[in-house]
Parts: structure tokens; C-alpha cells; sequence
């Protein structure tokens, strides 16, 4: 049996700068069998980092973001996002573990 993978229909990321070089980062997901939101403290310079992994096209490594507290071991973590090609064909899987919080 082959499982099945949720499609996903929208992933929202937005960004509120605190004015001392921190940002709060909001992320929405949703697909046909799942919603969740979270929101986490990150710097810009993590955002960009990811987006410039983001850049090749096509694709050839996968790129992940990892927001949380202190060195995000155990329960520390509140978001990891890994975005990777799937195949020859320009597919990509996301894969999003937002914490239950």
C-alpha cells in the first residue's frame, strides 16, 4: 500500500519586525486534511538564507527552515520547513512540523 501525501493547498509566511533586529515570524498551512498556525522569533538574516537555498532553478538540494528557543532540542522547536525536489520533473515536496503548542 502506498500512502498517501497531503497536497498543499496554501502555506502563508508574514513577517512583524520588533524594531531590535528580531522578527516574529507567522506561518499558516493548510491542505485537504490538516490546518495549523504558528508563530515563532527569527532573525532576517534566517529568512533570506532560506530563500537563497530556495533560488536554483531547477532545484537540486533541498532547503530547511528551523525556528524555535534556545538550540531547539527536544520540545525547544516550533517550526522546521523542508522544501526538497521530488523526482526529474520539477516536483516539490514541502514537509512542515509545526509544535503543538
Amino acid at each position: 500500500m502506498i500512502p498517501k501525501l497531503a497536497s498543499m493547498n496554501q502555506m502563508t509566511v508574514r513577517v512583524t519586525p520588533d524594531g531590535d533586529g528580531v522578527w516574529r515570524i507567522h506561518f499558516e498551512l493548510e491542505t485537504d486534511t490538516f490546518s495549523g498556525r504558528v508563530w515563532c522569533w527569527g532573525s532576517p538574516e534566517c529568512l533570506v538564507e532560506f530563500a537563497s537555498q530556495l533560488t536554483p532553478c531547477p532545484l537540486l538540494e533541498g532547503a530547511t527552515l528551523r525556528l524555535g528557543y534556545n538550540h531547539m532540542i527536544d520540545d525547544d522547536a516550533m517550526l522546521s520547513l523542508t522544501i526538497r525536489p521530488v523526482g526529474s520533473l520539477g516536483v516539490l515536496e514541502a514537509r512542515v512540523e509545526i509544535a503543538d503548542a
